[in-house]
């Protein structure tokens, strides 16, 4: 567990991640509790890009292939391992995100409770940001380029986000 720790430390990554999901409640207009969510649902999968991405070719990156092969390590157990490393800082991130619009709510005194609960934000906001994630990690992993993978996922990415930017305001395309 402390090598897949080790291997997937990066401290710049998780910065500009870091950055990036403390403006989204500050740059974005949130007057209500629903209105955080659609704006976390189209926005976080940026942050399951960047943090899925690249963790199955991490040992390819590293020039440690040989390495791992040699190993009795299973493959597998790796994967799950930093999989759950991955998952647990993007719980971290969301739950972050979530504090802070609640301590931007209490500066303005728009403290309002609203019918959802934090697990049902986690859930919705989280299950987006492993999809994309995984359709990242699995392109990055079938053509062994890590570039492609995030060039794609972050085509796919702009494409989602603008049809839920029209679906969620009921505007129909023809």
């Amino acid at each position: 567990m402390r090598y897949n720790w080790k291997i997937l430390y990066a401290p710049v990554k998780w910065l500009g991640s870091l950055i990036f999901v403390i403006l989204i409640p500050i740059a974005m207009y949130i007057p209500t509790c629903y209105d955080f969510i659609n704006v976390s649902v189209i926005y976080m999968p940026f942050i399951g890009i960047v943090l899925f991405t690249d963790f199955c070719l991490l040992d390819k990156k590293s020039n440690a292939e040989e390495i791992v092969f040699l190993s009795n390590r299973k493959p597998v157990l790796s994967f799950i391992q930093r999989y759950l490393i991955s998952i647990a800082i993007l719980l971290v991130y969301v739950i972050l995100a979530n504090v802070v619009y609640r301590m931007l709510q209490q500066f303005q005194d728009e403290v309002m409770v609203e019918p959802i609960s934090m697990l049902e934000y986690i859930l919705i906001v989280v299950g987006g940001c492993l999809y994309i994630g995984a359709i990242s990690m699995t392109i990055s992993s079938i053509l062994s380029n890590v570039y492609i993978g995030y060039a794609f996922s972050i085509s796919f990415w702009l494409y989602w986000k603008y049809d839920l930017f029209w679906l969620l305001n009921g505007i129909e395309i023809k």
